[in-house]
C-alpha cells in the first residue's frame, strides 16, 4: 500500500510540475473607438481566410488586418450600418457576406458591395444567421423564415423533414 501511495504522489508531482512549467501568459490588446473601431459594442466577429478580423457593430463593419482598421458603413455600400452576422464563402474565398438589420445581405467582393434581399417582406430583411453548406447553398435565417440562395435564386424553405439520417 505504501508503494502505491508513493507512486501516486510521484505521478501527481510530475503532472503538477508539467502543468506549471507549460503555463503561458497571454497578453491581450484591447481595441475601442480610440483605435479605430466604429463602435465599442460588437454584434458579430469573424476571421476570414486571409486572417483579417471582421468586426460587426451597430455603426457598420471594421476590418482589422493586424496593423489597423478599415471601416465600412452604408455610405460605403453596406446595406445598412447595423451588422448582425458575418461569414465567408467556402466556394469563393474572399467573398464576405454580411447580414444586416433591415437591409438583407451585403456581399463584399473585390472591394465592392452588392446587396441581396432574400424577400421583400419586412421581417425577412433582417438576417440573424448565415451559413454556406457543402454544396455552396447559402442559408439565411430571418424573422420571416429560412431562405436558401443557390446560383442567384432565392427560395423560402417551407418544409423540412428527416428521412433516415439525411435532411431533405
Amino acid at each position: 500500500m505504501l508503494r502505491f501511495a508513493r507512486y501516486r504522489f510521484a505521478v501527481l508531482l510530475v503532472v503538477g510540475t508539467y502543468a506549471v512549467s507549460t503555463a503561458q501568459v497571454h497578453s491581450f490588446q484591447y481595441y475601442t473607438m480610440k483605435e479605430g473601431l466604429l463602435a465599442d459594442g460588437i454584434n458579430a466577429l469573424f476571421q476570414d481566410s486571409r486572417g483579417y478580423l471582421w468586426i460587426g457593430t451597430a455603426e457598420g463593419v471594421s476590418v482589422y488586418d493586424g496593423h489597423g482598421f478599415t471601416s465600412y458603413r452604408a455610405r460605403n455600400g453596406l446595406a445598412t450600418n447595423f451588422v448582425t452576422c458575418i461569414t465567408e464563402s467556402r466556394r469563393v474565398p474572399g467573398t464576405i457576406r454580411i447580414g444586416t438589420s433591415a437591409g438583407g445581405v451585403s456581399m463584399f467582393v473585390n472591394g465592392q458591395f452588392t446587396t441581396l434581399l432574400v424577400d421583400t417582406a419586412a421581417k425577412s430583411k433582417t438576417i440573424s444567421a448565415l451559413l454556406e453548406d457543402r454544396s455552396g447553398t447559402l442559408w439565411c435565417a430571418t424573422e420571416g423564415g429560412v431562405y436558401t440562395v443557390r446560383n442567384g435564386r432565392t427560395t423560402k424553405v417551407t418544409k423540412m423533414y428527416r428521412e433516415s439520417t439525411r435532411w431533405h
